[in-house]
């Protein structure tokens, strides 16, 4: 075997797979099907990185084949090799989520003193420290795996939160509350964390 290590760090025989890593999915090259098919796009890869699914603006690789919100595995565990599960942003090169349209963002200066912005689209945007929500908030323990949801449907154009039965609560303008309605500048706190509400308007409002 001609042991080699690629730039993540994995070991794999370069005289069977040469400079294209195994264990990683994106060095397959792959072929699409389904594409787009209820809401959701599958990869089935060329190399053994297993297959690969975009649904709410996430990929889930090496996911359930049936149900590609379950990932099999654990985060990072090999790239969806031995049912490992990487997920990261299916935006398209766009920056949005296929189908959905940015309408909002939640400013924090917890997370890195010179800010973190994220981005709120059209449906609904779920809050937490897991990775695999839409919005990952890290670096805070009291922070739940999904703590939160922020709703906005275009037909009343309201954003409406509902705390996800969080182990510590959602304060909104320091005020506990497990659901409401959002207006802009609001401060939500979730653990020790402060995300400002920004509502976007939209072209045809006065």
């Amino acid at each position: 075997m001609a042991k080699k290590t690629c730039s993540k760090g994995h070991i794999y025989d370069s005289n069977i797979y040469g400079d294209n890593c195994p264990f990683c999915p994106s060095t397959g090259t792959g072929t699409v099907v389904n594409e787009n098919v209820d809401g959701k796009t599958v990869r089935n890869f060329d190399a053994p990185g297993g297959t690969e699914m975009i649904q709410d603006g996430r990929t889930f690789v090496g996911g359930s084949p049936t149900n590609p919100t379950i990932p099999m595995g654990g985060i990072g565990g090999g790239g969806g090799v031995a049912g490992g599960t990487v997920i990261r942003p299916a935006d398209n090169g766009t920056g949005t989520p296929s189908g959905r349209k940015l309408v909002g963002f939640l400013v924090t200066y917890n997370t890195t003193p010179t800010g973190q912005s994220f981005n709120i689209y059209e449906g609904k945007n779920f809050v937490g420290r897991d990775l695999t929500v839409n919005i990952p908030v890290q670096g805070d323990s009291q922070i739940s795996g999904k703590h939160l949801s922020v709703l906005y449907r275009p037909a009343d154009r309201k954003f409406k939160f509902k705390d996800e039965q969080s182990s510590n609560g959602t304060y909104v303008n320091e005020v506990l509350i497990d659901e409401g309605e959002l207006n802009t500048y609001d401060v939500i706190r979730i653990g020790s964390t402060n995300l400002t509400f920004i509502a976007i308007p939209q072209p045809d409002q006065k």
